[in-house]
């Protein structure tokens, strides 16, 4: 039997110490922790709030729930948190080459690529659209674009282009396409061949302008200024045929800096703070800023549900066009350029087709900007009936002539219309929140040839309706509270 000497023993007071040391080294961080909490800033780098504390279970469902909670916030705030997470990044950059986050992938040199949303599948063009996924995104921003024209707003589709495009020479190894095409390419190709939308793809001018200095973020997701610069000045050559007033300022007009250098906090749209990498990772941090003052006034802002902010700018007695932006995370660095020549600007931060606003504010341009990793998506709801968009086409392809109703008087108007031996579609125009409904008749002498009660909702400006033909020379009388203006074209 083998016997343990009482020398080889530790005695009591070796014991405690021993405990004493345990307790001191592994209990003593997290009783402080327990005690005062931990400071949230490691997961704020990551640009996202802490798991909030989990309620007591009042059910079975949330008691099935409570330790997964429990889990998500303890590790959000265990001591050490952010001290073990840069180590980790560290780690695995440096000796692995790999980033420690999985929305990021490291490339040559030090860039880094957006792995969300299907970037490398769209750009190696892997998953390429079906025929009816195709046609479904072609129906539908045609729809929209019919829609805005029938009420005399310009539409003009940005498609700014990933990072992977622009810059693929920095891509990791084995990410060479594996299709000469992208959805974007079936897509432009669809609009050209099916509708007459107007678009803007500014893969090119990036492409041409890169000699100027970085155009996007090396360690983000977007364009930076620079790029966003390319980008207005293309759009408003596009659309200045019919708004002369829009001539882009030449890139002398504004000072091109390095914002980190003025304030190290400032690193622009980089992902090294959630990959806890921010010594490691620095970047040029680009920003045009307008020699002397803007001549725009930003009157109202408010957070969109991507987490960054929309607006409303104006420039009073400004003999410019009102523009409606919508836009994803891409129009952030764009909006300012444009701002520069509208009189009146809204920016709406949804990938989606606001018609709300479009009732509300009129604008003379709408801007729809789409980062084309966008299209690895379902198509958005553009939130208009099928009924609105058949009328809207119809007022559209009304060939003849265009008569417009003088001398309104807010409630009331009419006009002789003559003969309209193919019908005729009449646009009427009202102030919003104005009279609920219209009543309008086609008149030979005091001979009601026709009559029609056009309903309307709160929030719309316009409304159009179909008129049956008629044979004999006619007048049309429209009686509505709030009337701004009234059309008939006739067919």
């Amino acid at each position: 039997m083998l016997e343990t000497s009482v020398q080889e023993r530790p005695g009591p007071r070796e014991s405690i110490a021993t405990v004493v040391l345990f307790l001191c080294l592994f209990g003593g961080p997290l009783a402080a922790w327990a005690v005062r909490g931990t400071s949230p800033e490691s997961v704020l780098r990551e640009q996202r709030s802490p798991a909030p504390a989990p309620e007591l279970p009042a059910d079975l469902a949330s008691l099935r729930a409570w330790p997964d909670a429990s889990a998500d916030w303890f590790a959000d705030r265990f001591p050490g948190r952010g001290a073990l997470l840069t180590l980790r990044g560290h780690i695995l950059y440096r000796l692995f080459g790999v980033s420690p986050i999985p929305a990021m992938r490291v490339g040559k040199q030090d860039w880094l690529f957006y792995t969300d949303r299907q970037t490398f599948e769209f750009y190696r063009g892997v998953d390429l659209f079906e025929p009816d996924e195709l046609d479904e995104w072609v129906r539908r921003m045609h729809a929209w674009r019919d829609w805005l024209k029938a009420r005399d707003v310009e539409f003009l589709l940005i498609t700014p282009p990933d990072k992977v495009t622009v810059y693929s020479e920095f891509l990791p190894d084995g990410t060479d396409p594996v299709s000469p095409i992208t959805r974007l390419d079936q897509f432009l190709t669809a609009l050209d061949e099916r509708t007459d939308v107007e678009y803007l793809d500014p893969t090119g001018a990036l492409l041409a302008a890169k000699d100027w200095g970085l155009l996007y973020f090396p360690h983000g997701v977007h364009w930076n200024d620079r790029g966003a610069y390319v980008a207005y000045r293309e759009a408003l050559a596009r659309l200045q045929p019919r708004f002369p007033g829009l001539v882009p300022l030449p890139p002398e007009r504004f000072d091109v800096v390095d914002q980190h250098l003025e304030d190290p906090n400032w690193r622009g749209d980089s992902w090294a703070g959630r990959m806890h990498l921010e010594d490691l990772l620095v970047q040029e941090a680009v920003v045009m800023k307008l020699r002397g003052e803007p001549p725009y006034q930003v009157l109202a802002g408010w957070p969109n549900a991507a987490g960054t902010m929309d607006g409303l700018s104006v420039q009073q007695g400004a003999d410019l066009p009102r523009i409606l932006l919508v836009r994803d995370s891409f129009g952030d660095w764009f909006w300012q350029f444009l701002a520069l020549h509208a009189s009146f600007l809204v920016t709406e931060g949804f990938v989606r087709h606001p018609f709300e606003l479009v009732e509300q504010h009129r604008p003379d341009i709408l801007i729809h900007m789409r980062h084309e990793c966008g299209l690895m998506e379902v198509p958005p709801d553009i939130r208009v009936s099928d009924d609105d968009v058949a009328l809207a086409r119809a007022w559209l392809a009304a060939g003849g002539e265009r008569l417009v109703f003088e001398g309104i008087e807010g409630s009331q108007a009419a006009r002789d219309a003559g003969p309209a031996p193919k019908g005729a579609v009449l646009r009427l125009e009202r102030k919003p929140g104005a009279a609920a409904g219209a009543l309008v008749r086609v008149l030979a002498g005091d001979d009601v040839l026709q009559e029609h009660r056009l309903s309307l909702w709160d929030g719309r400006r316009w409304a159009f309706l179909e008129l049956p033909a008629w044979d004999s020379d006619a007048r049309i009388e429209v009686h509505l509270d709030g009337l701004v203006a009234a059309q008939l074209a006739l067919r």
